[in-house]
């Protein structure tokens, strides 16, 4: 199910916001190059204190979470997503190293909407962002309407808006 977002500014909806939490920078880095090509922001956090805190944060439109992580493991972060009433509705894709089954089966009880082995393809892993957040390639997205000063929108070339943010130090 998608979530609406308000319309924040004059280049129209704003666009998703993706939290990556996954301890490894490769991994990160992996899906951040996934999702370049793509309107939206993607934020990372390196353990699962940092994300919910980003999460708090920034609310996320959809969350991709590893399940081994250090300082809090991606399990226990789920169950705080889950327990947090604003945290709860966003859809969370479990990243994890390995097909094992049985896991798969008992985070899928505990909310998570889609799972995907690692290594995962980008493709694959935009698809089923995909199903969760609206994901517009960069050369579909409308130029932004500026004002002339006569109070008409005038249409003007639009630079792509692709924002991302980190937790620092990382």
């Amino acid at each position: 199910m998608l979530r609406k977002r308000p319309i924040g500014s004059i280049h129209g909806p704003m666009p998703p916001k993706l939290l990556i939490v996954d301890d490894s920078k490769t991994v990160r880095l992996i899906v951040r190059k996934a999702f370049k090509g793509h309107r939206c922001e993607v934020l990372e956090a390196g353990n699962g204190a940092e994300g919910l805190a980003l999460a708090r944060r920034k609310i996320p439109d959809l969350i991709l979470l590893d399940v081994t992580m250090p300082v809090m493991d991606g399990l226990e972060l789920l169950h705080r997503l889950q327990s947090d009433p604003v945290l709860a509705a966003v859809p969370v894709i479990l990243l994890t190293a390995g097909s094992r089954r049985d896991q798969a089966a008992r985070v899928t009880k505990a909310g998570v909407r889609a799972w995907l082995a690692k290594p995962f393809q980008a493709e694959l892993l935009r698809e089923t962002a995909g199903r969760h957040i609206p994901l517009t390639p960069l050369s579909m997205t409308p130029p932004p309407i500026t004002g002339d000063g006569g109070g008409a929108g005038v249409r003007g070339a639009a630079e792509p808006v692709l924002e991302s943010a980190t937790i620092a130090g990382r």
